[in-house]
This record gives structure tokens, C-alpha cells and sequence, in this order.
């Protein structure tokens, strides 16, 4: 509930206490439906969840992660976020190199590689980058990149994490704008020509993203955002499966976390970017098809 007079939440003592991070501004938790909903702290740059926004819509009766689990974040550094859907003609789409990581997805690697091949633009070059496979699945590539008409790269390693995996490709690049995907996903054929073409159709944008559906159609509403519905895009952070860059800008920040093996390191890749951006853009007609891990075996694999 909160105290006005200390301008923070008492929280019940059934539930835990989390410490601010240190400089932070605030640190709330809130209960919904008998459980913790939020924690945040912020440095400048990062991430502030708005009490004020957030209490209002509770009051309303809407359910602030409902749908979208940045609803009630601000990101502190404002920065102007384009929102298109536009389909971009071949001789406006600058060479780009795609960049997936790949691990044990004998499965569906072949339809993966299709939708790559199959795109209206097809890249200069695919770097797919495998994490250690134990089954079929750098075979099955090898192979396919041998009949393919698009230029495959197939590098293998052993991985600590997907984000080591990216990191390899995006190093090995030719091309100055990098298309990120990944292995478990269909891409829609204007997938990598719509987001390179945004990137140089906004010189100033130093990140473009898409958007995903999920796969099989009855998890969507427990992995997809409601697109169609969503009005604060400038709050979006895309999914690692669905994002573009510039190289340089990319090598400039890092890169992508190593030290988180199986997620959240997109997410705080663009926190990071967008501190150092002047502009994104969104195009919401670059899509993936995600197929949803149906366990957390295939999740971490």
C-alpha cells in the first residue's frame, strides 16, 4: 500500500523486500493476484517503473502487464522511436549479413534456412553461428548451404551463451547493417530487406526493430504482445529474434551480454543501445514466426 508521507510502498510481511539498486530512484513492489508484479531500480539511463502512471491503471481496473510487459516502464533518455509499416522495394534495401545462433534444432533448422533464402531481398551474406551441437543440426546446414543460392557461413563452437554466439557473427561481418534472427523461427519473406531498409531510409536510427508471433497459435496469448493494440512504442524493447543494427554501433557498446546464457540479453542490449541513440525505428511489417520451447529443457538448450 502506499505511504505517502515516505513516498514508498509499505510491503506486507509475507512477501520479500528487495534493496533499491544503489543511486536508484525508487524501488516499488506491488501485488496483483497474490503475486510480486514489479521490482525496479534505476541508474540514469536504465530502467524506472512510474508509480503514478502504474496506480492509475490499477485504478482503472487494467492489469499494467497485461499484455506487454514493458507498459509501465520509462526509459529515462528520450529519444524520438519512428513506428512504419512499410515494405521496402530491392533497390532501396542496402546489402546487410544476417546473424543467427543455432543449437540442437535438427527439427525445424531446414524450414529456418528457407525462410532465409525464401526473403525478397536475400542477404549478402548469413552467418549462422552453432553453439555446440549434439544432433543433426550442422549437417543438415552444410548440406543445405551447398544448393543454397544464398552465401552461408557455418561456424560452430562451443558456447557459454546465445549472446557469445551473435557476438561471432556480428565480428565476422562484411556488411555494415546486421539482421538478427534466430533458429526456431520462420521469417516472413520481407523480413531482412523491410528492417535494412529502415535503417537506411532513418540515417539517424542506430537501431530498427520487428515483431513476432508465436507458434503453436494457443501460446500467443502468453508470448506475444497484442500489436494491434499497443500505443507506447517508444517504450518497446525488440526480442534479440527480431532486430537490426549497425555494425559499428554494435562493436562501439559491446555487443550483447555473454554473461546471461539464456535470456534477458536482448533486452538489456537495448537498454544499452539506447543510451548511445538519437533514434529507432520500428517496422512492423518485418516479422518472425516463433516456435515456442514447450519445455524448459528446449528453452536452455
Amino acid at each position: 500500500r502506499p505511504d505517502n508521507r515516505k513516498k514508498s510502498w509499505t510491503i506486507p510481511p509475507t512477501h520479500r523486500s528487495v534493496k533499491p539498486i544503489d543511486g536508484g530512484a525508487m524501488t516499488i513492489t506491488h501485488t496483483i493476484k497474490n503475486r510480486i508484479r514489479r521490482i525496479a531500480g534505476t541508474r540514469p539511463g536504465e530502467l524506472l517503473l512510474d508509480a503514478a502512471e502504474y496506480l492509475r491503471l490499477l485504478r482503472r481496473g487494467i492489469d499494467p502487464d497485461d499484455g506487454y510487459p514493458f507498459e509501465t516502464l520509462k526509459l529515462l533518455k528520450p529519444i524520438r522511436v519512428t513506428v512504419e509499416a512499410k515494405d521496402y522495394a530491392p533497390g532501396n534495401v542496402p546489402p546487410y549479413t544476417l546473424v543467427a545462433p543455432v543449437k540442437n534444432e535438427a527439427a525445424g533448422i531446414e524450414g529456418f534456412l528457407e525462410s532465409i533464402e525464401a526473403q525478397t531481398v536475400a542477404p549478402a551474406e548469413a552467418i549462422i553461428v552453432d553453439g555446440g551441437s549434439t544432433d543433426k543440426t550442422v549437417a543438415i546446414m552444410k548440406r543445405f548451404a551447398k544448393r543454397s543460392r544464398v552465401k552461408f557461413t557455418i561456424i560452430s563452437i562451443k558456447s557459454r551463451s546465445i549472446s557469445q554466439q551473435r557476438n561471432l557473427g556480428v565480428s565476422r561481418a562484411s556488411s555494415e547493417i546486421i539482421v538478427f534472427a534466430d533458429a526456431g523461427c520462420i521469417l516472413d519473406p520481407r523480413y531482412g530487406a523491410n528492417l535494412a531498409g529502415s535503417l537506411a531510409a532513418h540515417p539517424k536510427a542506430s537501431l530498427a526493430g520487428g515483431i513476432f508471433f508465436a507458434s503453436p497459435r494457443d501460446l500467443a496469448d502468453r508470448f506475444e504482445f497484442r500489436w494491434d493494440s499497443l500505443a507506447r512504442w517508444n517504450r518497446y524493447l525488440p526480442a534479440g529474434k527480431c532486430m537490426a543494427v549497425r555494425r559499428n554501433d554494435f562493436l562501439s557498446m559491446g555487443g550483447f551480454a555473454e554473461h546471461l546464457p539464456y535470456s534477458g540479453e536482448d533486452y538489456l542490449f537495448d537498454v544499452t543501445i539506447r543510451r548511445k541513440s538519437r533514434q529507432w525505428v520500428i517496422n512492423r511489417s518485418a516479422s518472425v514466426t516463433w516456435d515456442v520451447p514447450s519445455t524448459m529443457t528446449a528453452a536452455k538448450k
